[in-house]
């Protein structure tokens, strides 16, 4: 989860292109400053380009410890760039089940916070038990992922801020 983007960048946080591998792409990340009007002075950017085909960025937690309790939602502050994009973010349970929950598509320019339920009422899921049942604990292990849903080729700057889960 995403508490301070300058603490965990370095040690957890990995932008991967992925989806069809023949599919040109660029991303990257940096701590930089965040945009005016945020929660935070200090935000993780994501810059991304996408040739046409079917392509994503997964913002992935090599280190993704598993939370306690019973977690029921995850909320995230994102400067959205008006591409059109959709925006989601995917957590594991203990079964080895993942979950893929829409957050927003990005349809917005300027700062939003998002929101996605973590008991796997909204959300896809494949491997593991495969019974789109929750089985705690659960791990955050894509806190955010852009979609290029358009397959039309996209390129755009995102900044997220701020991450939490609720109901722990």
């Amino acid at each position: 989860v995403i508490a301070s983007p300058v603490d965990v960048l370095d040690r957890r946080l990995q932008l991967l292109a992925e989806g069809d591998p023949a599919v040109p792409s660029q991303v990257r990340h940096a701590v930089a400053s965040a945009p005016p009007g945020g929660p935070t002075r200090d935000a993780l950017r994501l810059d991304y380009r996408f040739s046409p085909g079917w392509k994503y960025a997964a913002l992935l937690d090599t280190q993704a410890a598993p939370l306690e309790g019973r977690p029921e939602a995850y909320t995230l502050w994102v400067y959205g760039d008006e591409s059109r994009n959709d925006l989601r973010m995917r957590f594991v349970d203990a079964s080895g089940q993942t979950f893929q929950c829409d957050l927003a598509t990005i349809d917005f320019k300027g700062w939003k916070q998002l929101r996605c339920s973590l008991k796997g009422d909204r959300a896809g899921f494949w491997g593991g038990a495969a019974d789109g049942v929750v089985h705690l604990p659960i791990r955050i292990t894509v806190p955010a992922l852009i979609d290029g849903v358009s397959r039309r080729g996209t390129a755009g700057t995102l900044y997220l801020a701020e991450g939490h889960v609720i109901g722990r």
